[in-house]
């Protein structure tokens, strides 16, 4: 067993500071002074002096690293940082071990033990997996609270924050640019006191050539079927087009100064999206993105010769190029939403995961080099449809994949409709495990629920447990139901006539798929039932807000999940023309109707309730009533009310968004 000490925090300790401590250093400096003052009300003075009372000495190597050690004994304790990043970790990772814990922003989830007397081991040492750990702010409602954010992420072993933006986004899965200008200088100034890297942008590459300019050029926007057309990006081989974005480009850059990393992307489409001329012919979409990118990349040397620009592996543009070479200031944004979350990337039994995209990305590093970073959506409530679900082994076993794949940078995406109604598990596991994924998860959860839940914390343990086995079941993705592809449409009647099937929809999955995941019917009911019963064990303990909160949250998973469950059971019924069917699509709806009840009562500000009553409409609501319709109604009828709620819900949606500006 490692050797331990006793510090006893009601002596009269100082910290002393040596030279070469900078800005990230002294940011947590003080609030190590002030977190200490709050657990025991005395001063704890910080000077450069030591003297012969009990001493926190903070010193840093001056380097570039991010790790450090410490070494402890009854009266000092030694903490030096690798740099003053490191600097920063250390002092968090100290104060972890004294008990203090911020799992999410707000006093609530702001945990401080309430004893003086502590034992932490002698000494330690830790370098992180990864130099980058990114957390990416995608709504309106996160930006709101985007400096609340950035400390909690820095105390959380975080390094890098991404705003992600895009010029008028109404509840879309990024921020509206004028609302970051809102809160851009009161930000960046507490992430430069905390050294963190700073990413801005998102789909903004098509606006670089503004449609208006179709007529007067029509030869640098892309040709689809012989014709050129003004929808989606434009033709990368135009040099009439290319000056006009490069000029464009570098006013854009010129009112954005000062960031680190650039996202300027393509349209956020499936595919289709790029140009078909003769001189594109030979070009794949990954080709033609990065022969725009590096387009933009020319500009942006000039104008912030040390920032970089990300070529995004989305989508159509998840394989490599192989006709063009990035420019040096070009990296890799590798970003795998079409995946199976059901299953890890390193599951050998997962052919939807499993060989494809530890490959492709292993064909794009040798691209790009050693500047890769990896857009991972595990905190994105857009694809998981307003909740963050438990995923806390197929994370960990996914981020020691990425690492032996030589990732440099982890990053996960948080969007979503709404304001969390509780602290995610998910978002400060992610930090935790991106600084080093070889840990035990079972214990980091039991940590997050001894800090979160007190004496209800063994069953909190059981109920996450039980919520990562049907969330794993109910977004789990087989090759069939991936032929189809993923199709996006404009066109209102198009859509209500043909629904969108995101990524965990399995409708068009065989019926014998179907039929075999259904099966687990029973069993993923039982498991939303031990979840609730762990939940309601934990309150008998524990009458905490936290659990209140935690409880509150619940009331939304719960019907999430049994929608989602009991849509696996009416699609294979209708497939098989199995008569319990329309008990199945009552089931589903009733289970609908309750997430949207939850909604109506829980979301008060009408800008995130109605965005959350529209994507759920969208993404569940108009399968129903197709199924309806096709299955057991009048088509007519119910195709042209779902017409009118879809372009009512929108409208109110795009208002309210307008509104708020």
């Amino acid at each position: 067993m490692d050797k331990q000490v006793q510090l006893d925090l009601e002596q009269n300790w100082q910290i002393v500071v040596a030279d070469g401590v900078d800005l990230a250093g002294k940011t947590a400096v003080s609030d190590l002074q002030q977190t200490l003052q709050k657990i025991n009300g005395r001063s704890f003075p910080i000077t450069k002096q030591p003297s012969n009372q009990p001493t926190i000495e903070i010193t840093s190597m001056g380097g570039d690293g991010e790790g450090f050690h410490w070494q402890a004994s009854s009266n000092r304790v030694r903490l030096q940082g690798d740099s003053s990043r490191g600097v920063a970790h250390a002092i968090y990772h100290f104060l972890q071990m004294l008990g203090c814990h911020w799992l999410a922003p707000g006093d609530l989830w702001a945990v401080l033990p309430s004893k003086t007397q502590f034992t932490i081991p002698a000494a330690g040492a830790e370098t992180p997996a990864f130099s980058g750990r990114c957390l990416i702010i995608g709504h309106h409602a996160f930006m709101k609270d985007v400096n609340d954010w950035i400390i909690w992420a820095a105390r959380n072993r975080y390094n890098s924050l991404f705003l992600h933006l895009a010029p008028n986004d109404v509840g879309g899965g990024s921020v509206p640019d004028w609302f970051w200008q809102v809160k851009r200088e009161e930000a960046v100034k507490l992430l430069r006191e905390r050294e963190m890297t700073v990413e801005v942008g998102g789909h903004g590459l098509p606006s670089l050539l503004p449609r208006k300019l179709f007529k007067q050029m029509p030869e640098a926007f892309r040709e689809e079927n012989g014709r050129r057309t003004k929808r989606y990006n434009f033709c990368p081989t135009n040099e009439r087009g290319l000056a006009v974005i490069r000029q464009n480009a570098r006013a854009f850059f010129a009112a954005r100064p000062g960031y680190d990393v650039y996202h300027v992307w393509a349209d956020d489409i499936p595919g289709g999206g790029w140009c078909n001329c003769a001189q594109c012919a030979g070009y794949s979409a990954s080709d033609q993105l990065l022969l725009a990118t590096n387009a933009v990349a020319e500009v942006l040397t000039e104008v912030e010769p040390t920032a970089t620009i990300a070529f995004i592996a989305y989508l159509d543009s998840e394989t490599p190029p192989t006709q063009v070479r990035p420019l040096p200031n070009v990296s890799l944004l590798w970003a795998p939403r079409t995946r199976n979350y059901g299953r890890s990337l390193a599951d050998p039994t997962c052919p939807v995961n499993t060989p494809y995209y530890s490959d492709t990305l292993a064909a794009q590093h040798e691209v790009f080099g050693g500047k890769t970073a990896v857009f991972e959506y595990y905190s994105d409530a857009i694809l998981f449809k307003s909740v963050l679900p438990v995923l806390s082994h197929i994370m960990q076993q996914d981020l020691v994949r990425y690492r032996d794949l030589g990732v440099r940078t982890m990053q996960t995406l948080m969007t979503g409709t709404r304001p969390w109604a509780t602290a995610q598990l998910t978002n400060w596991l992610f930090g935790q495990l991106a600084w080093q994924p070889e840990q035990d998860v079972d214990m980091l959860v039991a940590q997050f629920c001894q800090a979160a839940f007190g004496a209800g914390a063994a069953e909190m343990v059981g109920y996450y447990g039980a919520l990562e086995k049907v969330f794993t079941a109910v977004l789990h993705q087989t090759p069939d139901q991936r032929e189809h592809g993923f199709e996006l449409t404009l066109s209102p009647w198009q859509l209500v006539k043909n629904p969108m099937a995101d990524m965990e929809d399995p409708i068009h999955a065989t019926a014998a798929t179907l039929q075999a995941r259904a099966a687990q019917l029973p069993q993923l009911l039982g498991w939303i039932g031990e979840a609730a019963n762990h939940l309601v064990a934990a309150q008998t303990h524990s009458n905490s807000p936290r659990l209140a909160a935690e409880a509150r949250a619940f009331a939304l998973l719960r019907p999430w999940l049994k929608f989602n469950s009991y849509r696996l059971a009416l699609y294979a019924a209708v497939k098989t023309n199995d008569p319990q069917a329309l008990q199945l699509w009552h089931q589903a709806n009733a289970a609908y109707e309750a997430v949207q009840a939850w909604g109506a009562s829980h979301i008060t500000e009408p800008l995130y309730r109605q965005n959350f009553k529209t994507m759920t409409f969208v993404f569940w609501e108009l399968r129903l009533r197709r199924i309806w319709s096709d299955e057991f109604g009048s088509r007519f009828t119910t195709d042209f009310g779902s017409l009118f709620k879809l372009a009512g819900g929108f409208a109110k949606m795009v208002w309210g968004y307008k509104r708020a500006k």
